[in-house]
């Protein structure tokens, strides 16, 4: 639909692992972990990197579009971010 892939992260003191960026996604998901799409079809992880990587261009990226509405709409962006790539994240519950 456009838009670039949006990521939970964990930046909390109790989080372990620590995830900040789509970098550290990678590690966690080559070190351990099967991934499935909203379908719930099974990607490889190349599969899916290039899925996410082809979607950074897309022209929609939810951290701008929440920024931009924040302070009209009356909420906090302080668990919010971009990583160095530009990927969206996000440290509080979302689906």
């Amino acid at each position: 639909m456009g838009w670039q892939f949006s990521f939970q992260g964990y930046i909390s003191f109790d989080d372990n692992p620590k995830i900040k960026s789509f970098e550290d996604w990678k590690r966690e998901l080559q070190a351990d972990g099967k991934i499935f799409d909203e379908y719930g079809r099974e990607l490889t992880f190349k599969e899916f990197v290039e899925l996410v990587e082809s979607k950074n261009a897309a022209p929609n990226n939810s951290y701008d579009y929440c920024m931009k509405d924040s302070t009209t709409r009356g909420y906090s962006m302080d668990n919010d971010w971009k990583d160095e790539a530009g990927f969206s994240f996000s440290n509080v519950e979302f689906s």
